[in-house]
């Protein structure tokens, strides 16, 4: 790999210092994971940087012992070489901060990715990365976990798989699971709840096994009436959803959140709604990127309740662009009257990676095994000339080959055409389907430039839509054999198919 090819991580404060314990008691639970980040950086030729910046943020350490020591094992790190300076762009979106406050320094570091200094930012700061959504740079600042799955997507494709999600009884359910030993804690009384209700009551229930047993997500339900939730409608109430903190980075989250909105759309359920403890801030954060929103404190006032309202009115219709209408009240709703629609074929390898729930000739061997086929927010790259795509517009996937039809359908969250390899993992970020090699592979075939896609997956559909049906109504006039505009009459017989 040229030195111009690597891919290059800033490293934030909060993951040098438990890179660098300065004493047995300075190892955290997250040690052990960033080690096994630097090695892989390392092992597949990227660079790890850390910003001149994050020396100011070590000073400030009143134990001039750990302050010495932390100072000293810095300078193992190489260091950002001309680093921007926050950009205009942060300062019309944030404002001016003191040069001695902590967000002097996250704004720089943030301003490191918005300006390509660095392909990507590694920190667990709930705050930096509620910026770097405001920014569109989301996909760029990682956990440690989202890191480590990036990295075995690109450079280890065929890395051991991680299971599907399972429906279960709550009566099947192991109280016994240490997934649950955090509940305890923050939930007195749990284990009686437990049996009580939920294991008495069978609760329908989803875990997903983890791979050296126990569980690595549990996801619990039960209907509610307008009584017991103040929502008036048909509600259904998460009563747990769990992903243990060791599996993060294969969206396991979203994996157990698309069984969830699958349960709800066949029964019927207008809304959804969970309670979150305040300082779980990543939950919640996570959660309204869904479409959830914060409906004000419990009755007891110690919880957040958050609700996802999944019924609409012509008003919401009419208020909401279809991105954002997509994100309040899908999947696997999607506002289709007047939008643009693109048929993208996709092979049938790729598809069973991408959406590995759809039908094939054979049970996919991807299902539940890949990050990208466990999430809801996918990117697809493509070799096609259109240049028409746009944030909310609608793609329907047509597998090729054999089986021919339409299997999926997706909204599009953001789109770019790029020739230059690494801008273009960077641009799909944690969500890349494809390996180094195959996005290199793409880029150099015939020097024309690669569309990246990213995209909310919106339906699965089963049966799929075949070919000849396609025809039939005006949505293709030939198997497709690049991404191609679909004609108004078209699109509109096929949006009532798929969003009747």
């Amino acid at each position: 790999m040229n030195v111009s090819d690597r891919l290059t991580f800033l490293f934030d404060t909060n993951i040098f210092i438990p890179a660098e314990p300065t004493s047995p008691a300075g190892v955290e639970p997250l040690t052990a994971a960033i080690v096994e980040l630097e090695r892989s950086i390392q092992e597949h030729g990227d660079a790890i940087v850390v910003h001149p910046e994050m020396y100011r943020d070590i000073r400030r350490d009143a134990d001039e012992e750990r302050r010495r020591l932390r100072l000293i094992l810095a300078n193992k790190y190489a260091r950002l070489r001309r680093p921007p300076p926050i950009p205009l762009s942060m300062l019309f979106e944030f404002g001016a901060v003191p040069e001695d406050s902590h967000d002097w320094i996250d704004h720089h570091l943030l301003g490191s990715v918005v300006e390509n200094a660095v392909d990507f930012l590694v920190t667990e700061d709930v705050h930096l990365h509620r910026k770097a959504e405001r920014m569109r740079v989301s996909q760029r600042v990682l956990r440690v976990s989202d890191a480590l799955s990036l990295l075995d997507d690109l450079y280890r494709p065929e890395v051991v798989p991680p299971p599907a999600v399972t429906p279960v009884g709550g009566g099947q359910l192991d109280l016994a699971d240490p997934i649950f030993d955090s509940l305890r804690v923050d939930y007195q009384g749990f284990d009686g709840w437990f049996r009580t209700r939920v294991q008495a009551e069978n609760r329908d229930s989803w875990v997903v096994e983890g791979l050296a047993g126990g569980y690595a997500g549990v996801c619990i339900v039960k209907e509610e009436s307008p009584a017991e939730s103040d929502l008036f409608g048909h509600t259904l109430k998460v009563c747990t959803f769990k992903v243990a903190d060791e599996h993060g980075g294969f969206r396991y989250g979203e994996s157990l959140l698309k069984v969830l909105f699958d349960y709800a759309e066949a029964n019927g359920h207008e809304y959804l709604y969970l309670t979150v403890k305040p300082e779980k801030e990543r939950l919640i954060d996570w959660l309204l990127e869904f479409g959830f929103e914060k409906a004000g404190p419990t009755t007891t006032g110690d919880e957040l309740r958050l609700v996802k309202r999944r019924h609409f009115t012509e008003v919401d219709l009419a208020e909401h662009d279809p991105y954002e209408f997509h994100v309040k009240f899908g999947p696997p709703a999607a506002k289709w009257y007047g939008v643009p629609a693109f048929i993208v074929p996709i092979v049938p390898r790729f598809q069973e990676r991408l959406f590995p729930e759809a039908p094939s000739q054979q049970t996919s061997l991807f299902s539940g095994h890949e990050a990208h086929g466990n999430g809801l927010r996918k990117a697809y790259l493509c070799r096609s000339t259109i240049r028409s795509i746009r944030r909310g517009d609608l793609l329907y996937f047509y597998r090729s080959q054999q089986n021919q039809g339409v299997t999926a359908v997706g909204v599009v969250e953001d789109v770019q055409a790029m020739s230059d390899p690494k801008a273009i993992v960077t641009f799909v970020g944690k969500r890349t389907l494809y390996s180094y090699e195959e996005v290199v592979a793409m880029a150099d075939d015939g020097g024309r430039e690669v569309l990246a896609i990213d995209f909310r997956q919106a339906k699965v559909l089963i049966p799929p839509i075949a070919a000849e049906q396609l025809r039939q109504h005006g949505v293709l006039v030939a198997p497709p054999q690049h991404t191609q505009s679909i004609p108004e009459g078209g699109a509109e017989w096929i949006a009532k198919q798929v969003f009747p």
